[in-house]
């Protein structure tokens, strides 16, 4: 391949008081969960990141266009001493460089990952005056805008809904989880493959204002994302 994809990550929130419990399926609708003490499984740290795909180019490719250019380099000069009269100059245009990749589609060039994990400080070992802090990711959730990725037949969970639902209440979200460092696939809107274990979670902040602010930074995030699609458009109709 002469060009790999690299991920640029930014984070947009972090937070380290949420809960995650059990939920019925269906509808996010408060009125349906069991939000007692008994019915959370887990708790910890919730940290929002945005991926950014980028084309980067490989050490093959540069090789391959340093090639390219000393190869015409030596056929002018062959031309030029062969042909001394005549003022321009033939090149053969079948040895061009491995042109630039076509733009990624929306969904596969940007998405935002949210990690729950805990957070665990290691004291200073022999040697050393400062402790380190090791996180830990108990699951993962994938999200794109459901009404922007449906658009382009895609879907992330297997149910095809969203992946992060808000509920009557800002403090509580249902979500998609996954186990950790199973990775982002999208995939076809008809395709019933459920090879992808998920499950739907209850997700609650303990606080009104990490609650408000997550929610921001998912805005954000929508607005990114239409962005993306937007030059993403842009950049076809200019290639057509």
């Amino acid at each position: 391949m002469p060009y790999t994809p690299n991920i640029v990550s930014t984070v947009l929130f972090e937070s380290s008081e949420v809960v995650v419990f059990k939920i019925p399926p269906g509808p996010s609708k408060l009125a349906k969960w069991n939000l007692n003490e008994s019915n959370v499984i887990w708790r910890g740290s919730i940290r929002l990141v945005e991926q950014e795909v980028i084309q980067e180019e490989t050490k093959e490719t540069r090789e391959t266009n340093d090639n390219y250019d000393t190869h015409i380099q030596g056929e002018l000069l062959t031309s030029v001493l062969e042909n001394s009269s005549t003022s321009s100059t033939a090149v053969d245009g079948d040895h061009s460089p491995d042109p630039s990749p076509d733009p990624s589609p929306p969904h596969q060039g940007l998405r935002a990952k949210i990690e729950l994990f805990n957070t665990q400080t290691i004291p200073p070992s022999v040697g050393s005056l400062t402790s380190v802090r090791k996180d830990t990711q108990w699951a993962e959730v994938w999200y794109n805008p459901i009404d922007r990725i449906a658009s382009e037949g895609i879907k992330i969970a297997n149910n095809g809904q969203d992946t992060v639902q808000i509920t009557e209440s800002s403090r509580y979200y249902k979500i998609v989880a996954q186990l950790p460092q199973t990775g982002y696939h999208p995939r076809a809107i008809d395709d019933d493959d459920l090879d992808l274990l998920q499950i739907g979670l209850g997700l609650k902040f303990r606080e009104s204002y990490q609650a408000i602010s997550f929610s921001e930074s998912l805005n954000l995030y929508r607005r990114r994302y239409r962005n993306f699609e937007e030059q993403y458009n842009s950049d076809i109709r200019a290639l057509e």
